[in-house]
């Protein structure tokens, strides 16, 4: 049985937020180990949350104090992508992933 190399969960966490930069003021590394990578990820709202990649998932670590109930509920669920975590914290990432899909689609009619 072999095991994931040493920095994937960061590798793997740094790529997929990258890749939805678009719909992010920016994101930290925060923490890092063989197991588990944690950053923090600057929404178009203004506030900040923690995501974690472990081998379990994506999952919503903390988020900032003015967020929702059901937001906050969302702590305790995994995620099969970062996607998925952007959607449930974030109504300005959808809007932005909405307009690029938009765009696309135009691109190609």
């Amino acid at each position: 049985m072999s095991e994931e190399p040493s920095g994937f969960p960061a590798q793997e966490l740094t790529d997929a937020l990258k890749e939805h930069s678009f719909g992010l003021h920016g994101f930290e590394l925060m923490s890092k180990d063989p197991y588990e990578a944690v950053s923090r990820v600057d929404l178009l709202e203004g506030s900040s949350v923690m995501i974690s990649l472990s081998a379990r998932g994506y999952k919503l670590e903390s988020g900032s104090e003015e967020r929702s109930n059901s937001a906050s509920m969302d702590m305790h669920t995994l995620y099969e992508s970062v996607e998925y975590v952007l959607m449930s914290v974030s109504p300005l990432y959808v809007a932005a992933r909405q307009s690029i899909l938009f765009a696309k689609l135009e691109a190609l009619s």
